[in-house]
């Protein structure tokens, strides 16, 4: 996310299956509930470390905070 144009990350439950997509990709294998699950574990840690908000309050559009960018950046994984 912290690479997007837009430092965003959406998650959404088209038609039963969850997506989640920032930058250009997908994260989500399609159908799997395990994938599903591994996912939404990981926004909850990411929004738990204030690294991402949720800015739709509906908790489909999250952006990366100012936190999230610096430790993209120590990690070496943004930009």
């Amino acid at each position: 996310a912290a690479k997007d144009s837009d430092g965003r990350i959406i998650s959404l439950r088209p038609f039963g299956g969850l997506s989640i997509e920032t930058n250009g990709k997908s994260f989500v294998e399609s159908g799997d509930v395990r994938s599903e699950a591994k996912w939404e574990q990981a926004i909850r840690e990411l929004l738990d470390q204030a690294y991402v908000e949720d800015r739709s309050g509906d908790g489909q559009v999250f952006n990366v905070t100012y936190l999230g960018f610096e430790a993209a950046d120590s990690l070496g994984m943004s930009r």
